[in-house]
């Protein structure tokens, strides 16, 4: 039932954003959408592969209209720093990075997580959901050729 819950809150959100979206596959208008619906309550992100040294560049931020509407948060990215949008450069991995967040003041609970690495996405997300951290909503960018529960167990994804 949840599965079906969540398609129909993405398909609608879908139509909505795309028309006002900043990131790659109007991912920043989806999430915004989904906070529309189950509120909000601390409004802070964390976008860990950011790709660029400002919101205006790159391949658009995942949080770009969560940023627009006023929240704040930590973004890291491998090549890229800028202090006064609280990008870090920093290269993320599993075995780092609940200590980056918590280097960086990032809260326990953050609203929204972002992860689009290019490589170890999966990886970095078991390790975060693994630490202190619990998120309220988390999106990972994925590769469609590799099976979950080949890359972390069948109970991962549970």
């Amino acid at each position: 039932m949840l599965t079906v819950v969540v398609r129909a809150l993405i398909f609608v959100a879908c139509r909505a954003a795309l028309a006002r979206a900043q990131s790659q596959g109007a991912q920043d208008y989806i999430i915004a959408d989904i906070f529309d619906r189950i509120g909000v309550t601390n409004g802070y992100y964390v976008e860990i592969g950011f790709n660029s040294p400002t919101f205006e560049g790159g391949t658009g931020a995942n949080t770009w209209a969560l940023h627009r509407r006023g929240w704040r948060g930590l973004l890291l990215d491998r090549q890229f720093e800028n202090a006064s949008i609280n990008l870090v450069r920093a290269e993320v991995t599993s075995a780092n990075v609940a200590g980056l967040l918590l280097a960086h003041g990032a809260p326990l609970e953050p609203d929204y997580v972002s992860i689009d690495i290019d490589s170890a996405d999966v990886f970095v997300m078991s390790a975060l959901m693994g630490s202190r951290f619990r998120p309220r909503v988390v999106s990972v960018e994925y590769n469609m050729f590799f099976n979950g529960n080949d890359l972390l167990g069948p109970r991962a994804f549970a």
